[in-house]
């Protein structure tokens, strides 16, 4: 009995806990026997903050370990722990102090406080700005489009009030060269009869030159032409054809042995324009003298060429004096549409050669357009050529404006971060990087067009701003950027920079620091 006693007492001890310290017991319980000669220890109810003793560390961890404890926020612990310079055997120390909790709670209550504090930061209000590049260069291209639609359609007004003009295909000069005494005569009858008159004085010995050129001067040498002034006339017209025609012409001087003509205008009316190598136009020909009184006169024969000079191609004025890409450029002038032969027109700018065909043309005006394709020219002054039927050119000075494109520059990452290796310590100092990106003197026309910053925050408190931000239509491009993490966050960003200028020019040697 006595046996079965002790086991029932020894089982209530077992399992029958104390009551917890500082509580108020609720009910009579029966107390554990004390087998130890030690004093139990006197607990006291105390609601200020434990005290932790850490005999195995290092005073330098002691003293951190306490300013975490009493610390208010993270910026009190910043300069402690920067200048502190733990080294990795101190860190792991404090390792171990963190897992039991206590410091743990305490930093992650600080992390908490400093996110709030965070979010009024005002270089997070900065509304972040982020640019659509296909809406940027579309944009451009509009506009551009626009402006040559506009040039374009002036272009086509002058074409319309130079298409109700009739204009004849001669030269300023033509008026000085014509002659009243050029009028048409009857063919001579030793011509007409291929005869000659053997009864004659009149000899001819030569022509110079061998060939007449149409509205310019012929000297015939020879004898028997008298001294009083006779008449001179040349018949134009293929040999055993009844279709010909003489004209008298102009006589400048005359003497027993040289007389000097011009070769008269109207004589173009029986030559047929075409490419040759002294003209654009020949026909064979007689030269005939009828000398004063009885004598039935003399004839040589020869061909009369149409003169290029007359019919070289003149430019008025043009549409516009300068012209991008695309755009209609209407030319004004004369002598243009020989025969009905396309005019060949050629801008040059610098070492480019660009040869277009007219898209419209009469004697009096062309209509071209310059392809919308041609990139790689800066604004460059340079002359615009009209050839016809002569071969010969008519110039007029034109600049070439480019049509303008829009480049993008991204720049290497900037970053700055509050990780640490060591999850437990957090991050206790920020990081805050300032960068000037470039400072750069635009060349060639090119300038800023936009700009703007890709960040990439992880954290509450963290980003990237302008401290210095492109000036739209510079030419220097300067960037002045800061990069900020506290509060255990990073953030990394690039800078997207836009740049303009003429198409297909961009070098970074247009880009100069």
């Amino acid at each position: 009995m006595k046996y079965c006693t002790w086991i029932a007492v020894f089982l209530c001890l077992m399992f029958v806990s104390p009551p917890a310290q500082g509580a108020k017991e609720t009910s009579p319980v029966m107390k554990p026997i004390i087998l130890s000669p030690q004093k139990p220890a006197t607990v006291k109810n105390n609601t200020s903050k434990p005290t932790f003793s850490h005999p195995a560390n290092s005073a330098k961890i002691n003293a951190f370990l306490a300013k975490i404890n009493n610390a208010k926020s993270l910026k009190d612990l910043e300069n402690a722990f920067k200048n502190a310079r733990f080294t990795d055997s101190e860190l792991r120390q404090m390792e171990k102090e963190f897992n039991k909790g206590h410091y743990k709670s305490k930093m992650n209550s600080l992390k908490q406080k400093a996110n709030r504090q965070s979010k009024t930061d005002p270089r997070l209000k900065a509304k972040p700005k982020k640019i659509d590049v296909r809406k940027l260069k579309g944009d451009l291209k509009k506009n551009q489009d626009m402006k040559i639609t506009r040039l374009n359609k002036s272009a086509k007004s002058m074409t319309a009030r130079l298409s109700r003009t009739t204009r004849v295909a001669t030269s300023s000069r033509a008026a000085s060269l014509h002659s009243a005494s050029a009028a048409r005569v009857p063919v001579p009858t030793v011509i007409a009869s291929g005869i000659p008159v053997p009864t004659s004085s009149v000899h001819i010995t030569e022509l110079n030159p061998e060939v007449g050129i149409i509205g310019q001067r012929m000297t015939i040498s020879g004898s028997g032409f008298g001294t009083t002034r006779g008449e001179v006339s040349v018949t134009v017209g293929p040999r055993g054809s009844s279709n010909r025609q003489a004209f008298s012409c102009p006589i400048q001087s005359w003497n027993d042995r040289r007389i000097v003509i011009t070769i008269p205008l109207d004589c173009e009316s029986m030559v047929e324009l075409r490419e040759q190598r002294f003209g654009i136009g020949s026909e064979f020909a007689w030269i005939y003298i009828n000398p004063a009184g009885d004598d039935p006169g003399a004839f040589e024969n020869t061909e009369v060429f149409i003169d290029r000079e007359r019919f070289a191609p003149e430019i008025d004025a043009l549409s516009s004096y300068n012209i991008s890409p695309g755009q209609l450029l209407v030319i004004e002038g004369r002598n243009f549409n020989l025969a009905g032969t396309r005019p060949q027109v050629r801008f040059e700018f610098g070492h480019e050669r660009i040869d277009v065909d007219a898209d419209r043309f009469a004697d009096n005006y062309i209509e071209v357009r310059l392809p919308d394709n041609i990139e790689g020219l800066y604004e460059t002054p340079g002359r615009l050529e009209v050839t016809n039927l002569t071969s010969l050119k008519a110039t007029r000075n034109i600049t070439f404006v480019p049509a303008e494109e829009i480049v993008e520059m991204v720049s290497e990452t900037m970053r700055a971060t509050c990780v640490t290796r060591r999850p437990w310590i957090f991050c206790l100092a920020g990081q805050t990087y300032r960068h000037t990106l470039h400072e750069s003197t635009l060349r060639n026309d090119w300038v800023v067009e936009d700009s703007w910053l890709e960040t990439h925050p992880d954290g509450i408190n963290a980003g990237a701003y302008y401290l210095h931000e492109p000036t739209r239509g510079s030419a220097v491009a300067t960037s002045r950027i800061e990069v900020w993490a506290d509060a255990y966050s990073s953030a990394n960003c690039k800078e997207h920079l836009f740049l303009k200028g003429p198409k297909g020019t961009f070098r970074q040697s247009n880009f100069t620091p």
